[in-house]
């Protein structure tokens, strides 16, 4: 209880991923990732948001976006925010440009006034390589009761009940 308290007495922004923070999508899609951030501190505050991309296929194109500006990485957005103010326009998006492979970004924080007040959050991203159109396609026969045997060919299962 008191390990709460004294990280809450010190804790100056509060910052967190509104979505989910690992993605697999198709390799002609695009995932965006949403954040909050909050400042709890007494007084105004300017904080530096940055994207660090840590593994991805050199194709990816990767954006950060916050209060209707959007920078690529490495480059950092700054967000002032009053007391108790909350941003919730924040996002990361990443378009795999129609190509197959793993990304591990991580959108970092850091209170300009105190740059020992920081914080994280890392985000997985997988591409299948289904295209959007296909992965349509595949749903409606899945639909209609039709399956892909191992075999190669198309089955049809029919239901006797």
């Amino acid at each position: 209880m008191i390990n709460i308290f004294i990280l809450l007495l010190f804790s100056q922004f509060e910052f967190h991923c509104l979505t989910d923070t690992i993605a697999s999508i198709p390799v002609d899609s695009f995932v965006s990732f949403k954040f909050l951030l909050r400042n709890t501190s007494g007084h105004k505050e300017v904080y530096e948001l940055k994207t660090i991309i840590y593994q991805s296929p050199s194709n990816w194109f990767y954006l950060m976006c916050a209060k209707g500006r959007c920078v690529e990485p490495p480059i950092s957005l700054f967000d002032t925010l009053n007391s108790n103010e909350t941003d919730s326009s924040i996002s990361v998006s990443c378009y795999p440009n129609n190509i197959i492979g793993n990304g591990i970004i991580c959108l970092k924080v850091k209170a300009l006034s105190d740059t020992t007040l920081r914080d994280s959050q890392f985000l997985y991203i997988s591409t299948t390589g289904i295209k959007e159109v296909n992965n349509q396609k595949i749903k409606s026969l899945i639909s209609k009761e039709n399956y892909y045997s191992p075999f190669g060919s198309l089955t049809k299962i029919h239901n006797k009940g």
